[in-house]
């Protein structure tokens, strides 16, 4: 558990939605890792965003992550209507040799281990 202070949050599937339909996404391998270049539409921020997996129910604790380097799940904080269900970004790869990417709003299970992007007030 790490704790970010009170200036840190989860972005809400709102705010992750933006960022989708407001932003240029190129896949790419930066220094090993496979994941996105991000680049806004409207200014010239940019982020990237690795594809790191992730663990799949409460049962895997201590397994490791799943689909590292061709999947990256990020929560949200918001709920879907189903509570056990949240809000999430996902993105994917096809491969090392393609880089198609894939990039879409869904949802996946709370009890699932997904990546955690926080943003600043």
């Amino acid at each position: 558990f790490m704790s970010w202070g009170a200036e840190w949050r989860i972005p809400t599937a709102e705010q992750m939605q933006e960022l989708v339909d407001n932003c240029h996404w190129t896949p790419v391998s930066k220094n090993g890792t496979n994941g996105f270049l991000v680049y806004s539409k409207v200014n010239s921020n940019s982020i990237f965003l690795p594809l790191a997996g992730y663990k799949t129910g409460h049962q895997s604790k201590g397994t490791e992550r799943r689909y590292c380097s061709r999947i990256g799940i990020y929560w949200t904080s918001s709920l879907s209507d189903d509570a056990s269900m949240s809000h999430v970004l996902s993105i994917s790869i096809g491969g090392d040799e393609d880089l198609t990417g894939i990039v879409s709003m869904g949802y996946n299970v709370r009890t699932d281990g997904c990546v955690v992007r926080p943003v600043c007030k």
